[in-house]
């Protein structure tokens, strides 16, 4: 049956574009149904309406050769007589961090009581949705496009053209859902604003890297020239964003080198500015964007230029060194135009300089004068730019809905972001978490079919009223178990926890549900641990482990982030998948599971013993990173914690090969582990610093100068410290050496759950206590309602953090799970527990569930004069010793 269903599109040739936005639509007449269920998928998005009515959102992400559909029991939007579905789906045409390069399509099905109603098909009608703009603006070098809406007149719709496709639709392995509808709580900031006098805002990938359509960072060479006219001499200033996401260039004016100043905009975007004199009259602005940049955008704003008529863009490349580029640099105008390697940009990829990018007019907007904050369900823009900040109340994840009342058309601006520090919105700076809306006169209502996240929105425009403001949030569909204590901290740490969680659980683990929306394969490994201890969902894992299999076919590691367009090892990420595949056994017991993916869990294995050297130690050239900080972390070479995470995915697959009966490659395997722990012991090791050594130099072969806490952290989880050195590794752990502060220090709440592992295997409960009421306490006292992804310190300009909701930074969860709760299981499946609450807690008493496959197990516990009285229910066949 599934596989007479046609993959449909506008036509054939056209399902590489780039940025396409096409609706589909079929009538389907109703009559008497028990149960009518409708299958869908698409490539790359789909939003789907029934009778009007929005059903749902996916598809599933995979790699190219593959698709899954979503099923909705739509039995209660269906009518007996006729029926109208829509879908409207969003074809990126370029890889980004959720897809590959792959061809347009939809798919679809309608079956009632067994039977199929309708499938994609020839008589299926499709267009054009004109009203979304096909300009080339990324959301982020992680994301698909800009949302730019434009009233446009409606294209005819014509019969749909059934495409070559060879992808037969699987059932979706994780079902997403809509929760609540999260309505602003206040409406803040408002102020009448002034937006930059002009804003060069130009898409540079298809001039300057013609053909490319994969997600990797990569060198451009290529120059920008600005012609324009100004009535007077004016100190011309230009403001550029922060560097590798966003283009940064060098500046000339009439060929001179523009001198580097302070930026005008945020301290928090890292940005510079430009200046030099401009004369009156013509004057010839060159940007050198020559570079090695992970999104080839350049936004350049000029807050205060005074442009006297038309300016004009050029654009000069690609070439293949900078020895081309230079001679252009201090050229006029006219060498520019009599040259062949420069064009003029389409507007495809140029914004108008004076209505510039949406991200630019409102983050870089100055306020002018303070107004009354109106109310959130209904606020007026008055006919001076005005911007209005809306409170959601806490970060959240959804799509975005809100309807426009003008009596003249206009523009309205939307920006999403997640935080304020110090009283300034920290905007999200390394991405344009945007909606640019033209509206017409008239009321205008819009749901916006990209999923974003933000705690905090602008609303920016003027002489307009936008109404009633909405997120309808989207996540997986998880239910949550129950944490309580006398502590009301460590409550609110666990509510900043499991909210982050649920908002980073999509159809795989995510980092964040604003800045990347990325599934990163090492940090699922923490977050697999975080969800089980919040919702007892261990499903989500398993399709994560089994995804990320896929990306063997990439290379001979798993990658770091898939499916993604910028192939990219870090050993350690590859590392934590292995380690998480036999987690999710030891929790779940699901034998298919390992049966099936340990022919990658082999090949993996293999790989890592041909970059074992001569010294037994694992050598390679890749992203050799552990967590953000000074650690010592070359890309090429031996890097010492990656021998602690290559010896535990040794264990893990020896552990898998053992279950499955395989011995041989299970001694294969603690062959090659054998190998690694005395390379380490013996090569690694400092006798003048009584620690192991970062790294060794490529270059010189000798053991780095650096020293940090996390190599030692590692190797002691990996079971690879030498047992006269146990004393000494653990005593820099818990930060009670003489010389402790001499080492590099922990940079991310993320590495911190591998502390508190360490530290829980040492039965120091009391630091780990103290370290998560001291680090998760601050965020809350700072007004975080999700955990944030970095510690103060690391960011420039002093900002806090870069995403202020990671899944990679709700590890307290878990751990509040097993020692407050006192729950921690002592045999495969999940089916045993020891019950031991820590008194290093100070909790006085604590309620709560820990979820398990079995059903959750109900705790109470309080100590009474010294007593522990305890009240444990568990579900049947599973057992608690006391």
């Amino acid at each position: 049956m599934l596989g007479k269903t046609e993959w449909i599109w506008l036509n054939e040739a056209g399902r590489r574009d780039w940025n396409q936005w096409v609706e589909f639509r079929r009538t389907i007449a109703g009559g008497s149904a028990g149960r009518v269920v409708l299958r869908i998928t698409a490539d790359t998005r789909y939003n789907l309406w029934l009778n009007g009515v929005w059903v749902g959102y996916g598809p599933n992400r995979s790699f190219s050769d593959r698709a899954y559909y979503d099923e909705y029991d739509v039995t209660p939007l269906w009518e007996a007589g006729e029926n109208e579905l829509r879908a409207l789906v969003h074809a990126t045409g370029i890889a980004t961090f959720q897809n590959l390069e792959s061809n347009a399509g939809l798919w679809a099905e309608v079956e009632a009581d067994g039977d199929v109603l309708a499938r994609t098909d020839a008589r299926w009608e499709c267009r054009r949705d004109v009203r979304f703009s096909t300009r080339r603006f990324r959301i982020a070098c992680q994301q698909g496009w800009q949302e730019l809406l434009h009233p446009a007149q409606a294209e005819a719709w014509q019969a749909a053209a059934v495409v070559q496709d060879d992808r037969r639709p699987e059932p979706a392995p994780v079902r997403l859902a809509v929760g609540r509808v999260v309505e602003p709580v206040a409406a803040i900031d408002a102020a009448v604003v002034k937006p930059p006098n002009a804003v060069l805002s130009l898409a540079l990938r298809e001039m300057l890297l013609p053909g490319y359509s994969a997600a990797a960072p990569k060198q451009i060479w290529g120059a920008v020239g600005l012609m324009f006219h100004v009535k007077q001499s004016q100190r011309l200033h230009l403001d550029l964003p922060g560097t590798w996401f966003w283009v940064r260039p060098k500046g000339f004016l009439n060929g001179e080198a523009m001198q580097e100043v302070p930026s005008g905009n945020s301290r928090f975007e890292n940005g510079i500015g430009l200046e030099a004199e401009a004369r009156a009259g013509e004057n010839f602005l060159v940007l050198d964007v020559s570079g090695f940049f992970h999104e080839w955008h350049l936004t350049a704003s000029l807050p205060d230029v005074q442009l006297d008529g038309e300016a004009r863009v050029l654009v000069a490349g690609p070439f293949e060194s900078h020895e081309e580029v230079a001679p252009l640099l201090l050229a006029p105008p006219s060498a520019w135009l009599r040259h062949s390697h420069v064009h003029e940009p389409s507007p495809e990829v140029l914004a108008p300089l004076t209505r510039g990018a949406p991200f630019a007019m409102t983050a870089y907007a100055k306020s002018l004068a303070p107004l009354d904050a109106p109310s959130p369900e209904e606020v007026a823009l008055g006919t001076d730019e005005t911007r209005v900040v809306l409170d959601l109340g806490s970060l959240t994840v959804g799509f975005w809905e809100y309807e426009v009342d003008a009596a003249a058309p206009g523009i309205l601006r939307l920006n999403g972001f997640e935080a304020y520090q110090e009283g300034e919105a920290d905007f999200c700076w390394e991405m344009a978490n945007t909606i640019e809306h033209e509206f017409p006169a008239g009321i205008t209502r819009h749901r916006s079919p990209i999923r974003r996240g933000a705690r905090y929105v602008v609303v920016q425009g003027r002489d307009a009223t936008v109404r009633n403001f909405r997120v309808h949030e989207h996540t997986a569909a998880l239910t949550e178990a129950r944490f309580e204590c006398s502590d009301p901290l460590l409550n609110r740490i666990w509510e900043i926890c499991a909210r982050t969680a649920r908002l980073c659980a999509e159809d795989t683990f995510v980092d964040c549900p604003t800045y990347e929306q990325t599934f990163w394969v090492g940090d699922a490994r923490n977050e697999a641990h975080v969800l089980a201890a919040v919702f007892g969902d261990w499903s989500l894992a398993r399709r994560c482990w089994l995804l990320a299999a896929e990306s063997l076919r990439q290379g001979e590691f798993v990658m770091s982030h898939v499916p993604s367009g910028w192939p990219m090892v870090i050993p350690a990420w590859s590392f934590l998948w292995a380690i998480g595949c036999w987690e999710y056994f030891e929790a779940t017991g699901d034998h298919p599971f390992l049966r099936n993916i340990a022919p990658a869990l082999q090949q993996q294995m293999h790989a890592l013993e041909r970059h074992l050297d001569d010294r037994g130690l694992f050598s390679i050239e890749a992203w050799n990173l552990c967590e953000w900080s000074e650690m010592d972390q070359p890309g090429i070479g031996v890097v010492t914690h990656n021998q602690g995470w290559a010896a535990m995915a040794l264990d893990s697959t020896s552990n898998v090969f053992t279950a499955l009966g395989d011995e041989g490659t299970a001694k294969r395997a603690q062959e090659s582990r054998a190998r690694l722990a005395e390379g380490v012991n013996r090569h690694l090791w400092s006798e003048e610093r009584q620690a192991y050594s970062d790294c060794v130099k490529h270059d010189t072969g000798l053991l780095s100068g650096t020293f940090s806490v996390q190599t030692q952290v590692v190797l002691y989880l990996a079971g690879l410290v030498a047992p006269e050195r146990m004393a000494r590794v653990e005593a820099l752990i818990a930060g009670e050496a003489e010389d402790a502060g001499d080492f590099v220090q922990v940079g991310t709440p993320f590495f911190l759950f591998f502390v508190f592992e360490a530290l829980e295997r040492m039965g120091r409960h009391d630091l780990i206590f103290k370290r998560i009421r001291e680090t998760w306490g601050m965020m809350l006292d700072r007004g975080a309602t999700t955990c944030w992804e970095l510690l103060p310190g690391f960011m420039p300009g002093g900002r806090w953090t870069r995403s202020h909701c990671h899944a990679w930074s709700a590890g307290p969860a878990h751990f509040l799970s097993r020692l407050v709760l006192g729950m921690q299981p002592v045999a495969s499946g999940m089916r045993e527990f020891r019950f031991s609450p820590s008194e290093a807690s100070g909790v006085e008493w604590a309620r709560g569930e820990v979820p398990t496959p079995h059903g959750s197990i109900r705790v109470e516990w309080e100590r009474r004069g010294g007593e522990l009285i305890s009240n444990v229910s568990t579900p049947s066949g599973v057992i608690v010793a006391q």
